[in-house]
């Protein structure tokens, strides 16, 4: 068993160090399952399929030898992802200070994050439509509405983005702050809790964008 077991996570890291190195990304986590408007940056639906299909064969083995997919997922990410992070110069940063906000609030500080815009500047019709970089709608106001704290499909994309815009600012920076930003993210990511990912992304990107123009 131990022989079987130490194949299938050398397999298993193979896998996620292929599909990083491939797509430059984290996006493809073991809890997204959909494609969306966000992946058509980084591959093809099909390719997609494939990836997700060889992913979940994976996730089988490592069930039965006792390993955890998500895990063996995050240590590759964490070694490939921030170690390709160049260190910036030190800067003076705003402290971290007590963070709380609605879900409807931090959902809209997200989609800013993201490059998102709500409304079409030539047709008020839209106006509380949100729309993707794409300039595709994305929700509809009404029935279908920003959704970064019920779906992995939608957070991922954003914690992502927090590990490649917002960790490189943290090097040099005092290590409590990044233990607080990114590793609050990576903590709750572990552990697959969905609400509270979606919080400490969201004093992530609010410390961002306090600090974005000092560093």
């Amino acid at each position: 068993m131990s022989q079987e077991k130490d194949t299938v996570r050398s397999n298993t890291v193979d896998f996620f160090k292929g599909l990083i190195k491939r797509t430059g990304t984290y996006y493809l986590s073991d809890y997204v399952e959909n494609y969306s408007e966000f992946d058509q940056d980084v591959i093809s639906e099909s390719d997609h399929a494939k990836i997700v299909a060889n992913r979940d064969l994976l996730r089988g083995q490592c069930n039965e030898v006792g390993l955890d997919i998500h895990i063996i997922s995050l240590e590759v990410a964490n070694d490939l992802l921030d170690g390709a992070y160049s260190k910036a110069e030190e800067c003076e940063v705003t402290p971290m200070g007590e963070y709380v906000n609605s879900n409807e609030e931090n959902n809209i500080l997200i989609a800013e994050f993201m490059g998102w815009k709500q409304g079409k500047e030539d047709d008020h019709r839209w106006s509380k439509d949100w729309f993707n970089t794409h300039k595709e709608r994305v929700t509809d106001g009404l029935n279908i509405i920003l959704s970064f704290h019920t779906s992995w499909d939608w957070l991922m994309p954003v914690i992502q983005k927090c590990y490649s815009e917002i960790s490189p600012m943290l090097d040099g920076i005092n290590g409590e702050v990044e233990d607080s930003l990114i590793g609050d993210i990576t903590m709750e990511l572990t552990d697959g809790r969905l609400q509270e990912t979606f919080e400490a992304v969201s004093v992530a990107i609010d410390w961002y964008n306090k600090n974005k123009q000092l560093c």
